[in-house]
């Protein structure tokens, strides 16, 4: 049995592989929300600091999906070479890609909460 086979009878790759059509469309939508929470976390900051006119403040500019996607490939691609250089097998090679994996996940639990919360 081979690693790949492994994995696509696992319920990781029954859950959480999508098409590309619908992994865009995931990215976009997370992307929203993010840009969301941090500017209501701006304004909120402002408002807090004693700024009376934080509501006039311009929002923070945000990255775009493209650019979100162009930082990812970039650091995952590092999380490969220096696995290599160290000559971690593949399942520990995984481990290195969580920490992106969780701020995709924090970004919609972030959301989620903030919603709970009002």
């Amino acid at each position: 049995m081979t690693e790949d086979s492994i994995y696509r009878e696992s319920s990781q790759f029954k859950t959480w592989s999508f098409p590309p059509s619908k992994l865009a469309e995931i990215r976009q939508q997370t992307s929203q929300k993010g840009i969301k929470s941090v500017n209501r976390q701006w304004k909120k900051a402002r408002q807090e600091a004693g700024d009376a006119d934080a509501s006039d403040v311009n929002d923070p500019e945000c990255l775009t999906v493209e650019e979100e996607l162009t930082l990812l490939r970039f650091y995952c691609g590092k999380v490969i070479e220096l696995s290599d250089l160290f000559g971690f097998p593949s399942n520990v090679k995984v481990c290195g890609f969580l920490p992106f994996l969780s701020c995709g996940a924090w970004m919609l639990l972030g959301d989620r909460k903030e919603k709970e919360e009002r």
